[in-house]
C-alpha cells in the first residue's frame, strides 16, 4: 500500500518516479531527456531510467546504488558518473557503445574481471576508478600492477584516473611510472657508462696578452712607410689627370 507521503511526492524512499525525473530534467516528455543529474539524493533504485532511452549524459554519483541494470538500456549515453555508490557489477555497460567517459571511483569493483565488460567499448577514452583528491577508490586499485593491468585490458584509453596515458604528454607519465616501479622494486637503473672527466672549454692563458714578436715594430714602421708612398703616388696621379683635363678643355 502506498503511503500518503509517496502519493504527494510521487517517490518512494530511495526511489525516483517518472514525474520527479521529468522535474529534475526540466522536460515534459521522458523521451526528450538528454542530460540528467541525480547526485546526492540517497537513491538505491533508478529503474525508471529504462524509460528514458535518449539520455546522453547521466550523473548518479553519491547515492546508495548497488544495481545499475537500468543504465544498460541507455544506448546513446556518452558520459556516466556513478562515483561514490555501492556498485559491484557494471556488466550492463557492455552494450554502451557510445560511452566515452566513465567515472566509477568510490565503489566496490574488486578486480579486472569486473571491468572486462568495457573491453568492447572502443569509444571509451576516459576512465576513473581511483580519486586520490576525494579519497574515493575501489578494491581493484589495491591490486599489484593495477595501472598496467587495466591499461593492458583497455589500451584505447587516453585518460586513466586523471592521468594522460596516450597522446600528448603520455610519454612523461609512462616514464614516471617506470621510475616509480623501479624504485619500489629496488631495481637499479642499469650500469653507468664510463665517461672521461670534463675538461675546460678554454685552455689556460687563452685570454693573456701576448708579447709582440721580435722585430714587430720594425715591420709595422716599414708597412706604414709603404702606405705613405702609395698615397703620394695616388695624389700625383690625380694632379696630372687634372692638368690633362684642363689642356683638353683649352684645345677644344
Amino acid at each position: 500500500m502506498t503511503s500518503k507521503s509517496e502519493d504527494a511526492s510521487g517517490d518512494g524512499e530511495g526511489r525516483i518516479s517518472r514525474r520527479k525525473l521529468l522535474q529534475y530534467a526540466g522536460e515534459f516528455d521522458i523521451e526528450s531527456v538528454h542530460f540528467l543529474k541525480l547526485s546526492n539524493m540517497d537513491l538505491f533504485d533508478i529503474s525508471v531510467l529504462r524509460e528514458s532511452k535518449n539520455i546522453t549524459r547521466l550523473d548518479i554519483s553519491h547515492n546508495r546504488l548497488s544495481n545499475i541494470e537500468a543504465i544498460g538500456q541507455l544506448k546513446s549515453i556518452t558520459f556516466l558518473n556513478i562515483t561514490a555508490n555501492q556498485i559491484t557489477n557494471i556488466d550492463c555497460l557492455a552494450g554502451s557503445e557510445s560511452l566515452e567517459e566513465l567515472s566509477a571511483a568510490g565503489n566496490l569493483l574488486s578486480n579486472t574481471e569486473r571491468i572486462k565488460c568495457l573491453m568492447g567499448l572502443l569509444s571509451l577514452k576516459q576512465l576513473r576508478l581511483n580519486d586520490n583528491i576525494n579519497k574515493l577508490t575501489n578494491p581493484i586499485c589495491k591490486m599489484q600492477n593495477y595501472h598496467k593491468s587495466v591499461l593492458q585490458l583497455l589500451p584505447s584509453l587516453i585518460v586513466f584516473d586523471g592521468e594522460r596515458v596516450n597522446g600528448r604528454g603520455s610519454e612523461l607519465y609512462k616514464m614516471c611510472c617506470e621510475l616509480d616501479e623501479q624504485i619500489e622494486s629496488g631495481r637499479t637503473f642499469g650500469p653507468v657508462a664510463h665517461r672521461p672527466l670534463a675538461e675546460p672549454w678554454i685552455k689556460p692563458g687563452y685570454f693573456a696578452i701576448k708579447e709582440p714578436p721580435v722585430g714587430a715594430d720594425e715591420s709595422s714602421q716599414a708597412f706604414s712607410e709603404l702606405v705613405k708612398d702609395c698615397k703620394r703616388v695616388v695624389d700625383q696621379a690625380a694632379l696630372r689627370l687634372e692638368r690633362f683635363k684642363r689642356v683638353e678643355n683649352t684645345n677644344a
